[in-house]
């Protein structure tokens, strides 16, 4: 298993509306299927 990286809210609803306040690097991770991706949701 890869490296996991924790994210708000926030930014999984930059990333899935394509918001540009999301900069390049944190989309690559979000997408790279290497990183274990885990939402906070409260």
């Amino acid at each position: 298993m890869g490296i996991s990286y924790l994210i708000d809210t926030h930014i999984l609803l930059w990333w899935l509306f394509d918001d540009p306040k999301l900069n390049a690097k944190c989309r690559d991770i979000i997408r790279n299927p290497d990183f274990n991706i885990i939402v906070s949701w409260g």
